[in-house]
């Protein structure tokens, strides 16, 4: 559960997400792109009925981490971009 007012940037719903916890959050700043990707749920902003009602949905919820964060994709990015940089 991320009741979050304001937010820019997060790494929260992806930790969560990696450990299996289903997430519930805002809908402010990176979390509007990063929570849908972990099959989280949005919820309005200083809403507390709203945040209730996504808790109790979430509990039926399986989060999935998204396969082209993960570090062995993202190693494999990094080489490729390194490599490109070297080219004349």
């Amino acid at each position: 559960m991320l009741p979050y007012r304001q937010v820019t940037q997060s790494s929260v719903p992806l930790i969560a997400a990696a450990f299996g916890v289903p997430v519930v959050a805002s809908a402010l700043g990176g979390f509007i792109d990063d929570v849908p990707r972990v099959n989280g749920l949005l919820v309005p902003p200083c809403d507390s009925r709203a945040l209730a009602q996504g808790i109790a949905k979430a509990m039926g919820l399986v989060p999935s981490y998204p396969r082209e964060l993960e570090f062995d994709e993202l190693s494999h990015r990094f080489v490729e971009m390194y490599h490109d940089s070297l080219k004349p």
